[in-house]
């Protein structure tokens, strides 16, 4: 649970997926990959403060929380955080000196990426409407913005951020009771959900919009059902 009072936390958001993490274990073996994964663990929660949480969501993807932020923070200063982690975090281990009995040359040539992609929301996402959205539900919000900064990365191979928030007027029905993805992107299109990101360029939703209309389409041949 990660909202803790429903009625009253003011929380800001940073999901974001470490580019190094996703192919360690592939490249580097076991062992390696662990040690880096436990060394990036211990780095990021002793620079979490009081005022922050940490949380390993999955693979790569982790969530930091802000519990203590003032109302006109501007979203890149949380993203610029997060960012700075990493590469701290990877400037530090490649410094590090190797005094281990491990092969040597398998150590120096693990170069680790410093791209990270970060999506942002708070919560309340509807500002009107506090408990309308809860934590699983701002996850799939947060979800939206990390994929499609993580696209941008991809093009750039820069790290990028994208924050998603809704408008102080929008309405709690168009969110509820709803895939929150699509209820999202529809946001987006009609002006309900504001962007911003760090690329200079503008951000083509529509592929977001075909790929679910795919994924509504997928039969499956046991039930002749669409899942």
């Amino acid at each position: 649970m990660m909202i803790h009072q429903p009625l009253s936390d003011r929380l800001r958001f940073a999901m974001f997926d470490v580019a190094f993490l996703k192919d360690l274990f592939v490249h580097h073996g076991y062992q390696y990959a662990q040690d880096i994964e436990r060394q990036l663990g211990e780095y990021l929660s002793d620079k979490v403060t009081g005022t922050g949480r940490l949380y390993h969501f999955s693979d790569a993807l982790f969530i930091y929380i802000e519990t203590n932020w003032e109302e006109d923070a501007q979203p890149d200063a949380l993203a610029h955080f997060v960012q700075s982690l990493i590469e701290d975090f990877v400037a530090h281990y490649h410094q590090q000196p190797d005094d281990s009995d491990q092969d040597d040359t398998l150590s120096a040539n693990i170069s680790l990426s410093t791209q990270v992609c970060v999506g942002l929301a708070e919560y309340p996402f509807l500002p009107r409407a506090y408990t309308s959205i809860n934590d699983q539900e701002l996850i799939e919000i947060l979800l939206t913005a990390t994929n499609k900064a993580c696209e941008l990365a991809e093009q750039s191979g820069d790290s990028h951020w994208v924050h998603l928030s809704a408008i102080d007027t929008a309405p709690a029905a168009s969110f509820v009771n709803t895939n929150l993805r699509h209820a999202c992107l529809r946001g987006i299109d009609s002006g309900l959900v504001k962007v911003k990101t760090s690329a200079n360029t503008s951000i083509n939703w529509q592929t977001d919009h075909e790929s679910d209309k795919k994924r509504g389409l997928i039969i499956d041949d046991r039930s002749n059902k669409s899942v």
